[in-house]
């Protein structure tokens, strides 16, 4: 075979979208901590260090509230998905390997295509 084709490394497009989750997941837990710090501060202004009203204090620990609950469940979708990738990928290395070692010089194998699934 004259012309060398990129082909994909088995499981590539698979360890994007871990990495795209994983940053999802550090952007959603610099959220959550951010809003725990800022309601904490807070409440530390009520409690005596600075003037601040209790409606303030309870305002933001309501949003701070919400929001982890909000985080916890985006957090488990992305636990979720990301364990599926993990399965896929490793499914995809192993058939890839199997694939390779069946292949000869004139079979080339085609790795990690990717495409849309629309109809």
């Amino acid at each position: 075979m004259g012309k060398k084709f990129r082909t994909h490394v088995q499981g590539e497009s698979l360890q994007k979208k871990i990495d795209a989750d994983f940053e999802t997941y550090y952007c959603l837990l610099a959220m959550f901590l951010a809003f725990f710090l800022l309601t904490l501060y807070i409440w530390l202004f009520y409690l005596g260090v600075w003037d601040i009203t209790l409606a303030l204090a309870i305002t933001f620990s309501v949003f701070t509230l919400l929001f982890f609950i909000y985080a916890v469940r985006k957090t488990l979708k992305l636990i979720k998905h990301m364990r599926n990738c993990y399965k896929g990928m490793e499914g995809e290395r192993l058939v890839g390997e199997m694939l390779n070692k069946l292949s000869c010089d004139s079979v080339r194998v085609f790795h990690d295509i990717c495409g849309s699934f629309d109809y």
